[in-house]
């Protein structure tokens, strides 16, 4: 830039303009060391002085902040080598209510800053290590409650995996065996017995149903109570292992029916 274009009045006055106003473009994070740089070279080339190339204060009190109180009075000082998951282990809590408190001392899971105060969130007593996220640990309890298990029922098989225990579309029944008495036939999944040594818990997890629907299906296993209907299986017979949606009101039609 020629020298008169760069001491001229209007482009001194805009670089001091901006160096003027508590809301700086050198001011905090927007802070340009070039464009201070410049200013200094325009004050020392066009003769005009030193001037002003600091960052002026604000013309309001800031906010004092003030610390949040650590409800729980349990505090870890991070170490070097500290993580989420170190942590969350340490004092038995899930590793993304440790981030959720802290996020301001929290970025990065894998490594956290030596020095810094983490409050210490309600802890529980069942840790899961699961897939990456806010680290691996989760609480399979409630935070400050009690762990119970999935299975509260005597005598009843959970479904597993993501199976409801119901089809789409009923088939017939295989040719190789009776159908038990009273059984659907509204049915997309059978199973026949071919040993004694089957119970009704391994039919119920092999083919994804809980042992409740189980029975409600096969009525000739029905129980009193929470007992186990093995005893009631027959080598030969045929029961339904796999409904469809609609099998307790079509049942229910075709008893209108009669």
């Amino acid at each position: 830039m020629p020298q008169n274009e760069l001491c001229s009045q209007c482009f001194v006055n805009t670089n001091r303009m901006m160096q003027s106003s508590p809301y700086s473009i050198f001011q905090s994070a927007l802070e340009s060391p070039y464009l201070k740089a410049r200013l200094q070279y325009i004050h020392s080339t066009c003769g005009i002085g030193t001037g002003p190339t600091h960052v002026e204060d604000p013309q309001y009190l800031p906010i004092k902040q003030h610390p949040i109180p650590c409800f729980t009075e349990v505090v870890h000082t991070s170490q070097v080598g500290d993580t989420c998951d170190s942590v969350a282990l340490k004092y038995s809590i899930a590793s993304a209510a440790l981030q959720s408190a802290k996020t301001d001392y929290i970025t990065n899971c894998t490594t956290l800053a030596a020095g810094n105060e983490l409050c210490i969130p309600l802890t529980c007593d069942n840790l899961l290590s699961t897939v990456w996220v806010h680290g691996r640990t989760l609480c399979l309890s409630p935070q400050n409650g009690i762990y119970n298990v999935s299975n509260p029922i005597p005598g009843v098989v959970v479904a597993s995996g993501d199976s409801t225990g119901y089809t789409s579309r009923a088939i017939p029944p295989p040719g190789n065996g009776t159908v038990a008495n009273s059984t659907t036939l509204f049915c997309g999944g059978w199973h026949t017995i071919t040993s004694a040594e089957e119970t009704s818990a391994k039919i119920c997890i092999s083919n994804g149903i809980t042992s409740d629907l189980f029975y409600q299906i096969n009525p000739s296993l029905a129980v009193s109570g929470a007992g186990d209907c093995t005893t009631l299986l027959k080598v030969g017979i045929t029961y339904c292992v796999g409904p469809i949606w609609s099998w307790a009101d079509l049942e229910a039609d075709i008893s209108h029916m009669n």
